[in-house]
């Protein structure tokens, strides 16, 4: 099962920047990351997938379709953000507490 989730989810992790100037991927750390650290979610059309000032738990990363992120601190300059593939969200939860600021969307 390991092997398999290596298998699936390195190639994502890997673009994460910590992994790309470091040699982490490399050794034997990948495996229990990709073990203990991802999972998969599919969510649904117009489905909250966080809410501001709700804690974080994990980081997002987005295979496939496109997401809504709205924070009223950035509504002023860029109005709401589309996340789409290959982009990561809330990617401070893997290094500490980490506190929503805005609205993600499916």
């Amino acid at each position: 099962r390991i092997s398999l989730e290596v298998e699936l989810f390195k190639h994502h992790i890997c673009k994460l920047k910590i992994f790309e100037i470091t040699e982490m991927h490399t050794t034997q750390i990948m495996p229990a990351i990709c073990h203990f650290c991802i999972s998969e979610h599919q969510g649904r059309h117009l489905e909250d997938v966080f809410l501001p000032h709700t804690d974080s738990y994990e980081a997002l990363y987005i295979l496939d379709g496109e997401m809504r992120y709205e924070c009223r601190y950035l509504r002023p300059t860029y109005g709401a953000l589309t996340v789409s593939p290959g982009e990561w969200v809330a990617e401070g939860a893997l290094w500490g507490h980490w506190v929503h600021r805005g609205w993600l969307m499916v």
